[in-house]
């Protein structure tokens, strides 16, 4: 009778020592899973800030040709540092709006979905 029972108890061990390693390689992988599209997200943000940079800086110098039509030359790229100026102080004072409070909530949805 002894006999019967320790082989229905090495089954059961395992089958938990089966359970517990498939729920670690799932924890692994899933971990994988979220670290990969962490880094995706932040490349292709980082990207897209250096292409919206350039961007933002061939509009500005187009601006500036346009206003020298009107205006000085050096007037015209004053005032468009200003105006670049301007826009960066904005930046920094609503920061938490604008970048932490989305930031935060990406990074948050994507660890925990």
């Amino acid at each position: 009778m002894a006999d019967t029972v320790n082989p229905r108890g090495t089954r059961i061990i395992d089958r938990l020592k089966a359970y517990v390693s498939l729920n670690f390689e799932n924890i692994r992988l899933t971990l994988a899973e979220k670290i990969i599209l962490l880094l995706s997200t932040i490349l292709t943000v980082l990207i897209a800030l250096i292409l919206g940079g350039i961007a933002a800086l061939l509009i500005t110098l187009g601006i500036a040709h346009v206003l020298s039509i009107w205006l000085p030359l050096w007037l015209s790229y004053t005032i468009m540092a200003a105006v670049n100026v301007l826009l960066l102080l904005l930046l920094l004072i609503f920061r938490r709006v604008l970048i932490i409070n989305p930031v935060s909530r990406a990074v948050t949805k994507i660890i925990m979905s």
